[in-house]
Parts: structure tokens; C-alpha cells; sequence
């Protein structure tokens, strides 16, 4: 695409004025949580610092495109820890704050003005010459300076695919702690992130195409722009979530105060259970009482339920209710209390007096929350659709 204002140029300046007023009204929202929103925002910014620095080599604007290229390659290396943070704050409980050995993961952003300094010191002709490559002798100064791009560029990339990986970690182990202590999973389940990560994951491989097969295939230019759209269309998509999908940027919950909270210290007292005092007679008991609680109150009926609010019911340590569950029915809080919700829904399908019940309302009455979330349920625990077993 030739340089100079056109259609594409205009595409990246819009983007950039969106991600602009994305961070500002993060920056600002007065509700849910603070410091989820602050990272977002200085994620947002660094998207539109990119697009900012591709929109003014686009239109030819050389002393602004001389001043933002190295800063831009610099700023790669905050993607990874903004992302990674950003994941942290949403899966932890309590208060997350940068401390101690945790500003250590933006030590390399500032290295990475170390590799650049040659850069940072050249003439702004040679600069010029060097960032439209114009450059006919490569000189030992030049050199300096091209061997520092590339291994900031290289640096960066591995750690964005670090990072990258750790955050899909943490969501993972995410998802597989609150089925341990909630018996439903809406509202709470980061599937939003995961589409996040996917996209960032699409943008970073168009990255490294662009980096080390786009100037072998000859479409260096057309691999960039598609590069620049991807982030353009990025920083929209999390306009609309916040739209559309305010647990993205608040994460408040209704019932604060009655939820659990999930830690990694209360993984390893939860599934490990090393120091626990429970014995198999007293294992046997609890069981009994549980299964006794369920069939009399049908506490499953609750769709808020969760383990610390079943363990008071029950005047068991959470701890030792969740070992129970765990160890003696092999199964996590989530499956466990579904279960019952799939069995009082079988007798509602095939109770004639239900007849003329929908399918939504049975799942409702059950202790669902969604229809999606009956279906999946049912079919998991019954092998087969609502329907099907009706028809059965």
C-alpha cells in the first residue's frame, strides 16, 4: 500500500483515537475493579502507541516517525507482563498490587532502552535514512545499532510467547478452582479472557510471520498492515465487550461478600489435603451426613450455591467437606451438586404433571442458572440431551 493519507492510514488513526478513549474510560470508571481496569488501560495504550507509530510512517511524517520508532520497539516488551497481570488480577482474590519482586517482570523494558541507546544517539538524517531504509553503507555504527533492534525484537517475541503461556496457565487453573468451590460457573468463568488471549495469540502470530517469513515471501508490507488491522480490529472488540459484557471491566459480584475466595494457598490445603485429620470412619460419616443434607433440604436447588455456604449448612470445615467430595466420590464441588440438579430435573421431564413444562423452566426449577449450562450438564451426567431422555 503506497504511503500517504488514505483509507488505511485513516483505519489506524481511528483505532488509535478508539484505544485512546478505551484507556481514558478505564482510567476513570469509578466501580468494580480499580486495578483490573488501571492494567487494561496501560495494555490499551501500548496497542496504541503501535498503531500511532504505523500511522506516521504510513503518511510519510518523518521527525514524528523518527521519534516514536524506537520507543515503540521498547514498548514490546510490556504486552507480555500487562497481559499477564491483567489475568492475575481477575484470578485472584483480594487485593493485587505491584510490589517487591513483581516490578522485576518490567526490568527488561528498561534493558531494552540500553540495546536501542546507538539508535537513540544518531543524527536524525541517518535515523531517517536507517528507518525508511535508505541506508546504501552499513557503517560499524550502523551495525551497532541493527544488531541492538534485533536482539530487542527477538527478546521481546520470547517473552510475549513466556508470558503468553503463563497467562493461559493461570486461566486454566482458574477454571479448575472454581469448580471446586462454586456450583455454577457464569459470571465467573473468564471464557471472555480465553477469547482475548485467543485474539492476542492471532496477533502474535502474524507478528512472527512478519518478523521472519514475511521479507523471504515478498509481502513484508502487506504482512505488516494486516498486522496493524488485527490490532485495530482488537482494540474494538474490547470496546464492545465492555458494551456489551460489563464483567470485563467491573468484575463485580452480587454476593461479594457470601463467595468463596479461590488462592493458590487454598488449592494446595483443598486438593492435597497432607495435613488433614480426617480418617476413613470419619470420612464415612461426613459422607453420610452430606448425601442425608441433599436428600432432605435439596440445598442443589440454590443456584448461588457454593462450598463455604454447604459447609455451614452442614457445620463441616470447608476444607473437609471438599476433601470428602474430592476423595470419596471423585469428584469437584461443580460436578457433585449438577448431578443432583440433573437427577431432580430427570424426575420433573418424566413427571406427568410436568408435561407441559419447558425445557428452560425445568432447568430453572433444577437450580440452573442457563439453559446452556442444563444442556451441557445433562448430557455430561446422563449421556444424553433433555430431549432425548424425555422421548426415552
Amino acid at each position: 500500500m503506497e504511503p500517504g493519507f488514505n483509507l488505511y492510514s485513516t483505519i489506524l488513526l481511528m483505532g488509535a483515537a478508539h484505544g485512546l478513549f478505551l484507556a481514558l474510560a478505564l482510567l476513570n470508571a469509578r466501580g468494580g475493579n480499580v486495578t483490573a481496569h488501571r492494567f487494561l488501560a496501560a495494555l490499551t495504550l501500548v496497542f496504541v502507541a503501535d498503531l500511532i507509530d504505523s500511522f506516521f510512517l504510513q503518511v510519510n511524517y518523518h521527525a514524528a516517525a523518527i521519534w516514536s520508532s524506537g520507543v515503540s520497539e521498547s514498548l514490546n516488551f510490556l504486552y507480555g507482563p500487562l497481559t499477564y497481570f491483567y489475568i492475575c488480577v481477575l484470578t485472584k482474590s483480594g487485593v493485587y498490587r505491584l510490589t517487591g519482586k513483581r516490578w522485576l517482570h518490567f526490568l527488561p523494558f528498561a534493558i531494552s532502552y540500553l540495546l536501542l541507546l546507538p539508535y537513540f544517539l544518531l543524527d536524525a538524517d541517518l535515523k531517517t535514512e536507517l528507518l525508511y531504509g535508505d541506508v546504501d553503507i552499513v557503517t560499524p555504527e550502523l551495525a551497532l545499532v541493527v544488531l541492538g533492534f534485533d536482539i530487542a525484537t527477538l527478546a521481546s517475541i520470547l517473552l510475549i510467547g513466556i508470558y503468553f503461556t503463563l497467562g493461559i496457565r493461570r486461566l486454566h487453573r482458574h477454571s479448575r478452582d472454581i469448580r471446586e468451590q462454586f456450583s455454577y460457573t457464569e459470571r465467573i468463568n473468564l471464557n471472555w479472557m480465553r477469547n482475548l488471549l485467543i485474539g492476542l495469540g492471532v496477533i502474535y502470530v502474524v507478528y512472527l510471520v512478519a518478523i521472519f517469513y514475511s521479507e523471504s515471501l515478498g509481502f513484508e508490507d502487506e504482512i505488516i498492515n494486516l498486522l496493524m488491522i488485527l490490532v485495530v480490529i482488537f482494540i474494538y472488540t474490547m470496546g464492545y465487550l465492555g458494551l456489551h459484557q460489563p464483567t470485563i471491566f467491573s468484575q463485580q459480584n452480587d454476593k461479594q461478600d457470601e463467595e468463596p475466595k479461590v488462592n493458590e494457598a487454598d488449592e494446595t490445603e483443598i486438593k492435597k489435603y497432607r495435613k488433614s485429620a480426617l480418617d476413613s470412619e470419619m470420612t464415612e460419616i461426613l459422607l453420610s451426613e452430606l448425601k442425608s443434607h441433599m436428600v432432605k433440604k435439596k440445598t442443589y436447588l440454590d443456584n448461588t450455591l457454593t462450598l463455604p455456604q454447604l459447609s455451614r449448612q452442614l457445620d463441616i470445615p470447608h476444607h473437609y467437606l471438599s476433601q470428602v467430595i474430592n476423595e470419596r466420590l471423585n469428584q469437584n464441588f461443580f460436578d457433585f451438586i449438577n448431578r443432583y440438579r440433573v437427577e431432580e430435573a430427570k424426575q420433573q421431564l418424566i413427571h406427568p404433571e410436568q408435561a407441559g413444562k419447558n425445557i428452560l423452566a425445568i432447568a430453572l426449577d433444577s437450580g440452573f442458572n442457563s439453559k446452556s449450562a442444563f444442556y451441557t450438564a445433562f448430557k455430561k451426567h446422563a449421556g444424553m440431551t433433555p430431549t432425548q431422555f424425555k422421548h426415552s
